[in-house]
């Protein structure tokens, strides 16, 4: 991994909005289950003890001097190296706008990291060998689920987890939203009227929706597995099935792309930012979710052995500020804090099936469950 944590020229990286391809979702679910081979079954969350462990008494401190306390140890860090899958230009502008606010702190991003597979790979890496450079970790949860399970990140708190809605942060404290990509129930307007769309789950179990229904592979096939598996039930799923639905292995992103030539009708597996651009230009197509919302997100993580956990615990704090989730917005992404939400987003529920702990266990599983139940191409 030489070079690892040089400095990245910022201006110059490559364009990456931090949706993954159909070879890095698949990539991540096998990198996980590889990585994960024989270890035991994950354990609830168990805090550090802070008098032992210098790193977590940082990531805990919650007096009222905090900001003080993070500022001075950051300057005494000097450095942060900030391992993210997120692209330009929400990166590159986060990244500035953070250094004009600690203008001590140097901050990098090492180059090349192109998607969520790349960052837990290179993450993985780097903290097996016990010469990690890396302070922070901004990636899918999936992948941080995999480093958690590792013994790879610890715990942290924010005050601004209460910006937030409950579900964008893990319950045992290990991460924080930082956006989301809202995927849901998509259609091609010329084939299926707004009015006629499903309103609920049940819905597609119409027998109208027969054959008409269409699947991206990857990780929106198997985090839609593991809802309807968890959530719907069994019999569920196999009524679902029973539709004989296609499930394309292509991206999120390649399926939108079919959804807006009419080659798709309708889908469960559309992120709404692949589509948006499209909708206001008046496009036949619309994004009429479903609620529960199966939805993906993208959060920040502490790695336990962190040489700047000051550092790290600022940038994490900026990021879920306000004035950082207003650069991700005005970016594309989407927030789950209440204040930049939509306000027809504000009535949904929302589900994150890769924020489950023993999801990385699953996910090879779900992929071949996808594979046997749906019709696949």
């Amino acid at each position: 991994m030489k070079g690892l944590d040089m400095p990245q020229n910022i201006k110059g990286a490559k364009l990456n909005l931090g949706y993954p391809s159909r070879r890095s979702g698949l990539a991540l679910l096998s990198l996980v289950a590889l990585g994960l081979a024989g270890l035991p079954a994950p354990a609830t969350a168990q805090s550090r003890n802070a008098t032992d462990d210098p790193v977590a008494a940082v990531a805990q401190y919650s007096g009222a001097d905090r900001q003080a306390f993070l500022e001075t140890g950051a300057r005494r860090e000097g450095r942060l190296v900030v391992f993210s899958s997120t692209g330009d230009p929400a990166i590159t502008q986060i990244v500035t706008a953070f250094k004009a606010k600690y203008p001590f702190l140097e901050v990098s991003v090492p180059c090349c990291l192109n998607s969520p597979t790349d960052v837990t790979t290179r993450a993985m890496a780097e903290m097996r060998s016990g010469r990690s450079s890396i302070g922070v970790i901004e990636t899918f949860v999936s992948g941080l689920n995999a480093l958690r399970q590792l013994k790879f990140l610890t715990t942290y708190s924010t005050p601004n987890s209460k910006l937030q809605i409950p579900e964008a942060t893990d319950r045992d404290g290990y991460y924080i939203a930082s956006r989301s990509n809202m995927r849901g129930l998509a259609i091609n307007t010329k084939a299926v009227s707004p009015t006629e769309a499903p309103k609920s789950w049940q819905d597609l179990l119409d027998p109208k929706w027969r054959g008409r229904i269409t699947i991206a592979g990857g990780e929106a096939a198997t985090g839609l597995i593991a809802y309807l598996q968890d959530n719907q039930g069994k019999d569920y799923l196999e009524k679902f099935a029973a539709q004989k639905p296609r499930l394309v292995q292509v991206t999120a992103r390649a399926l939108a792309e079919m959804l807006l030539s009419g080659e798709v009708e309708i889908s469960p597996t559309i992120t709404r930012a692949h589509i948006a651009g499209a909708i206001e230009k008046g496009a036949p197509v619309a994004f009429v979710p479903i609620s529960p919302v199966v939805s993906i997100s993208t959060a920040l993580a502490l790695p336990a052995k962190s040489p700047s956990p000051h550092a790290a615990m600022l940038f994490i704090d900026f990021v879920t500020s306000q004035e950082g989730q207003q650069i991700y917005v005005k970016s594309g992404f989407e927030s789950l804090s209440p204040a930049f939400m939509k306000q027809e987003d504000a009535q949904l529920k929302f589900v994150f099936p890769e924020s489950d702990p023993g999801y990385p266990r699953r996910s090879n599983d779900l992929a071949d469950l996808a594979t046997r139940l749906f019709h696949s191409q």
